[in-house]
């Protein structure tokens, strides 16, 4: 087992013998280390980086941007329910996506809420998920 870190700070654990994760995992940071000199200025600001992306990556944002709407309506129900496990998994997910796509906020915030849900901080995460959603709403051009 080794330890990496991820584009968003964290670290974990993973087999040393997993190439496949480890290469995608070098991919993912290297694509990321292209935003890092305004890194800090893109997560104030609530526009979108989308103008640096790879014009293959840009025609999938309508449908990236549809799921992020969903995903906002789903945090609900499942925050409704308690549900922090799927609410994580969502979080999860956010974060492995946002800046991929230019939105560094997002991965931001999944990675706030998805923390939120572990500990199971209610008053957290609604208010992250109030963030979320007044973010997703300005993902539309």
């Amino acid at each position: 087992m080794i330890r990496i870190l991820n584009v968003d700070g964290c670290s974990e654990r993973v087999d040393a013998s997993d190439t496949v994760y480890l290469e995608r995992h070098v991919q993912r940071m290297a694509f990321a280390n292209q935003f890092s000199p305004g890194i800090d200025n893109m997560l104030e600001s609530a526009t979108p980086a989308t103008e640096e992306l790879d014009p293959a990556v840009r025609a999938l944002l309508p449908n990236y941007i549809r799921r992020r709407e969903s995903d906002v309506e789903m945090m609900a129900v499942l925050l409704g329910r308690r549900d922090y496990k799927e609410v994580g998994k969502l979080a999860h997910n956010m974060r492995g996506s946002g800046t991929a796509y230019g939105f560094p906020r997002i991965t931001e915030l999944g990675g706030q809420i998805e923390h939120a849900a572990m500990t199971s901080d209610t008053e957290t995460l609604e208010r992250l998920a109030g963030e979320l959603g007044e973010f997703v709403a300005t993902m539309r051009p």
